[in-house]
């Protein structure tokens, strides 16, 4: 089930909300279980394979990009040596 927790709280956070305002309650309920229509289903599950294959062990998430040149892994917490962009557009 998709469930994003960091939203709920951020909007918390941006309104100055309490756990018990009736806004934050109607944060909770949209966000557990939904995808609104900006986001995209990257995987489900653990233990991920890509396509092709990562060298190595499956991906406990996929919720960061993810590259490897040969059979090394670049660091994407490193911004010297991994640099992406996303971009969206509506259709």
């Amino acid at each position: 089930m998709p469930v994003d927790p960091a939203d709920v709280r951020k909007a918390m956070l941006v309104e100055n909300l309490k756990l018990e305002d009736p806004k934050a309650v109607e944060y909770k309920a949209y966000f557990w279980g939904g995808i609104d229509p900006y986001r995209i289903k990257l995987s489900t599950g653990r233990d991920i394979v890509l396509n092709p294959p990562q060298a190595g062990d499956p991906l406990n998430t996929f919720g960061y990009p993810f590259a490897q040149v040969g059979d090394a892994t670049i660091d994407w917490l490193d911004p010297a040596t991994f640099k992406y962009k996303f971009t969206f557009r509506e259709k």
